[in-house]
């Protein structure tokens, strides 16, 4: 049976085609008036999904990008520094060659001591640098400077206050990555190599192991010279200018007119009695004994005299030698160092350099120098020389610490770099595929209403002769 269509239903069709033809071009109207193609969710739920996904990983990107540019800002800033360290130090290093020198006099050395100063100060202050995000090279602690300077007993000394680990930066899924080194690891770097002595005395580590940092002084001082002298010989103020730690024998020739200890060079007797009054004579190791000879009688002699001492690390508690120990303990309650000190090769008195090798800070190794330089111990060139050698050796060490933070510094700087570039590409597709989901073809979409139009217009024509037939039909 046909189904005949009433006027109701045609009407409600021909209202329904209007209305969607109404709907997609004031739908057109708007897409080209904002240039967008979402509009609304409804518009397209594909593409809505695909819109909130590809604009959540281009905030991570947006995220990732601050960290970075951050995190590179915080390691150039202190590449920058520590490269300001690094010529500090190659210039500290030659001014410690020039003291080194034999021909070197007393003023020159204080001038050299007083750049050091200077130099060490400028350290100070360029390894406390402070900036936006805080302390450079304060690790973790950017709140208070890492490194402090105390005065304990006129001495000066520069102590850690920092935080051994640093902060941390993501730039990327699962990928971090340090903003800095921490001072520490660059100037105050542990890595003990065990104990050194200057070579002034001849003292040596015993077999146990010590406990002290940085560099500390072993006096090792004469008590008294003994020994039964003959041909006229005696001691000059009765030992109390001598330097002898152990037995020697001295020897008179009388036939050249000359004299020596323990095999070391000759000494001519002075031809004049008055000249004779305090003789010094050595041994090859340094050793001295002053002698009176203004009562030598012209014979030769050979005779033994012993030296005996006592030791001390705080310069105020001695502890006697008999030069039989293999591990003498001495202690400085002062700082906690406790030395094990092997005095079987002990040779003389004098004041000889503790190096606990690997264990000092920048600048107390730039300080000591500066003391050295100055010279208050009354040293000898060659006993300067051998401080001022142990001291360039741990300022080596801290500036190959510092060469190595420094190239840790670029590296890190470099990675972030690279990264810096990869996200920049990856926002640029991100921002590409965003523009294909959301954002309208113009061209495309000025033919589409235009079709959309003229489709229209269809519809109201066509429908309008219906119902102008219909309206005929009725009336006849």
């Amino acid at each position: 049976m046909a189904v005949r269509t009433t006027q109701n239903q045609f009407f409600t069709l021909l209202n329904s085609n209007l209305q969607a033809n109404y709907y997609k071009l004031a739908s057109l109207q708007e897409q080209i008036a904002s240039g967008k193609k979402l509009q609304r969710p409804s518009d397209d739920p594909v593409g809505q999904s695909l819109s909130l996904t590809l604009r959540g990983g281009k905030a991570d990107i947006a995220r990732y990008q601050s960290a970075a540019a951050d995190a590179r800002t915080r390691l150039d800033e202190a590449a920058a520094l520590a490269t300001d360290a690094n010529e500090t130090l190659s210039s500290a290093r030659e001014l410690v060659i020039r003291g080194l020198s034999d021909t070197l006099g007393s003023d020159a050395r204080a001038a050299l001591a007083n750049e050091i100063d200077e130099l060490r100060k400028g350290l100070l202050q360029t390894v406390n640098t402070r900036t936006e995000s805080g302390y450079v090279f304060g690790g973790t602690e950017l709140a208070n400077p890492p490194f402090e300077e105390t005065n304990v007993a006129g001495r000066k000394n520069v102590t850690w206050r920092g935080d051994d680990s640093v902060s941390r930066a993501t730039i990327g899924s699962g990928d971090d990555i340090d903003t800095g080194v921490p001072g520490s690891q660059l100037f105050a770097r542990i890595a003990p190599t065990g104990t050194t002595y200057g070579g002034v005395t001849g003292a040596k580590a015993g077999a146990s192991g010590d406990q002290g940092t940085g560099f500390e002084e072993l006096i090792v001082r004469h008590d008294a010279t003994t020994g039964t002298l003959g041909a006229g010989l005696a001691f000059a103020n009765g030992g109390a200018s001598d330097t002898i730690l152990g037995a020697r024998t001295i020897e008179v020739d009388a036939a050249n007119n000359r004299l020596r200890l323990g095999g070391g060079a000759w000494v001519p007797i002075p031809a004049v009695p008055a000249d004779r009054a305090n003789v010094t004579i050595k041994d090859p190791n340094g050793a001295e004994v002053h002698l009176d000879l203004t009562s030598w009688t012209g014979a030769d002699f050979s005779g033994s005299v012993t030296g005996s001492g006592s030791v001390s690390i705080d310069g105020t508690n001695f502890t006697a030698i008999s030069l039989t120990e293999s591990d003498l303990q001495l202690t400085d309650a002062n700082t906690g160092t406790i030395l094990h000190l092997d005095t079987r090769s002990i040779t003389r008195s004098g004041r000889d350099l503790v190096n606990f090798g690997g264990t000092s800070n920048v600048f107390d190794i730039l300080q000591g120098i500066a003391d050295d330089l100055r010279n208050g111990g009354g040293y000898t060139n060659s006993e300067l020389q051998k401080r001022l050698g142990a001291r360039l050796v741990e300022l080596d060490k801290k500036h190959d610490d510092v060469l190595v933070g420094l190239s840790s510094l670029a590296a890190k700087s470099s990675r972030i770099a690279v990264v810096q570039e990869r996200l920049t590409s990856r926002n640029v597709d991100i921002e590409g595929r965003l523009t294909d989901v959301e954002d309208v073809d113009i061209s495309t979409a000025v033919i589409e209403i235009t079709r959309t139009q003229q489709t229209l217009e269809l519809v109201q024509a066509t429908g309008s002769k219906l119902v102008q037939t219909n309206l005929l039909n009725y009336l006849r």
